[in-house]
């Protein structure tokens, strides 16, 4: 009985801990996105984050099609924030990589992003603010857990296609 309960609380964690992230990153970018989708920040960010990325590789990463991707790809390369490149592993493949005006866009992006945060979260105490700052703590580590958990998956869902193919 105390198991249920307790696998209980943690998938009612889970679940509002999904929920909450999902609700943040989409009022951020209503609030501070500049008529972009919350889906192309996310790409320009991984760009940012990661270096340049074959298309395939960020349509999986952003679970939408592949033809969605190159679509979006081809929109920011158009407004001057990415560039494609031949993959030189595959010249049949694009890379996207992010430009010194993407890069700019990402950290002002992140800059106003911020902002607001702070704006909202002003009206906490310090006890809450040093609660959120733990929190933080603890959401870097599930998100590194997460990225580890789709980096496994995405390779045994290679493996499979090469066996199948």
């Amino acid at each position: 009985m105390e198991y249920e309960m307790q696998a209980q609380v943690t998938d009612d964690t889970a679940a509002s801990v999904s929920r909450i992230s999902g609700s943040i990153s989409r009022y951020l970018g209503r609030i501070v996105g500049q008529g972009r989708s919350v889906s192309a920040w996310r790409v320009l960010g991984t760009l940012a984050d990661h270096g340049p990325r074959r298309i395939g590789d960020l349509a999986a990463g952003e679970r939408i099609a592949q033809p969605t991707m190159t679509s979006m790809v081809q929109r920011l390369d158009n407004e001057g924030l990415v560039r494609k490149t031949a993959d030189p592993a595959d010249h049949r493949a694009s890379l996207a990589e992010l430009t010194a005006q993407g890069l700019e866009q990402v950290h002002a992006y992140r800059r106003r992003a911020a902002d607001a945060l702070n704006e909202a979260m002003v009206h906490l105490d310090a006890e809450q603010r040093n609660m959120l700052a733990d929190a933080v703590s603890v959401l870097e580590q599930v998100a590194q857990q997460l990225q580890e958990h789709a980096l496994n998956e995405n390779h045994h869902a290679s493996a499979k296609k090469s066996i199948t193919e």
